[in-house]
């Protein structure tokens, strides 16, 4: 029975770590890239960002907001003072329910450098994460080609992959505490110890496992069927999605991860909730006795 127990337990942490990494991506919006008013750029003005924020989809490891979310969020602040204000920026990751939003900039130099530069942004504070500049020289290159390492480079230097999925919490000084020692009249006499039975004490964190897991499969499989789908071409053995269905991805990618973290959580509970309904002890008897200085508290079940 204790084997079957284990298993069902390794079987529900396993099935919780895996949710538990699709859930710990910090989220991000980003605002559309900004293009230097140079002919040189302004003529591929749509590409240049389009690869930059597919770079961003790519190499990330963030939860993006889509590029519809950004817009929408950007028009909510009534605001375009993002390349100067920090402040903007995180009431745009306010607006776009995100951790963090990152700006950027591209511009192309007289001694035909192309540069990248941004930084990012913490929404709870307004804190600067990190900011970054890059460049590539243009030789043989296109300016489009030139793009797609360029977004990569500034990625990794920005540190995108590795910003915390949360906050981190304050640390707070731990100011030790001499224990009381009480005095011999204070000391009482020992009082008889406390024996209580409990019949079936985890039926209800089983039952509760149980209906939680069955309400996020549920869950999970609704908004994994409606996350939607994109129309794909293959070309020269290469599947790309259509123009039209591009800034789809992004929603469609978040909705599928949602459903998947759900129904993850969901098997995990209702394998935990099983385990326990399955192999939970029908009894247990608590002991209390009184000690000179505290308590001895011993604890024993019987198992099916």
């Amino acid at each position: 029975m204790r084997v079957v127990s284990r298993f069902a337990v390794l079987v529900a942490v396993t099935c919780w770590q895996s949710a538990f990494a699709q859930a710990a991506r910090p989220s991000l919006v980003a605002v559309p890239l900004e293009v230097d008013p140079n002919p040189a750029l302004t003529r591929f003005e749509p590409q240049l960002k389009a690869a930059f924020y597919a770079a961003l989809e790519e190499r990330s490891q963030t939860l993006l907001v889509s590029k519809r979310e950004t817009e929408a969020a950007i028009k909510e602040t009534k605001r375009q003072d993002f390349r100067e204000s920090d402040e903007g920026l995180a009431r745009l990751a306010e607006k776009a329910g995100t951790l963090y939003a990152l700006f950027a900039s591209l511009e192309y130099t007289p001694q035909k450098q192309l540069v990248l530069a941004g930084r990012v942004v913490r929404r709870d504070d307004g804190k600067l994460m990190k900011a970054a500049r890059v460049q590539l020289p243009k030789d043989t290159d296109t300016i489009v080609e030139l793009m797609r390492p360029l977004a990569m480079q500034f990625i990794v230097q920005l540190g995108l992959p590795a910003l915390p999925s949360s906050k981190e919490a304050a640390v707070t000084a731990v100011v030790p505490v001499e224990p009381v020692v009480p005095r011999p009249e204070e000391v009482k006499a020992l009082e008889p110890a406390t024996v209580t039975v409990t019949r079936r004490p985890l039926m209800v964190p089983a039952l509760t496992g149980l209906g939680a897991g069955a309400v996020c499969l549920v869950t999970g499989a609704i908004v994994f069927a409606t996350a939607g789908t994109v129309r794909t071409d293959v070309q020269q053995n290469v599947v790309r999605v259509l123009l039209d269905d591009a800034g789809k991805v992004a929603g469609v990618r978040t909705s599928q991860t949602a459903g998947v973290t759900l129904l993850a959580v969901g098997a995990a509970l209702a394998v935990a909730g099983t385990g326990l309904y399955l192999f939970g002890p029908e009894e247990t008897t608590t002991t209390v006795a009184p000690i000179n200085g505290g308590a001895a508290v011993l604890m024993r079940g019987t198992f099916r």
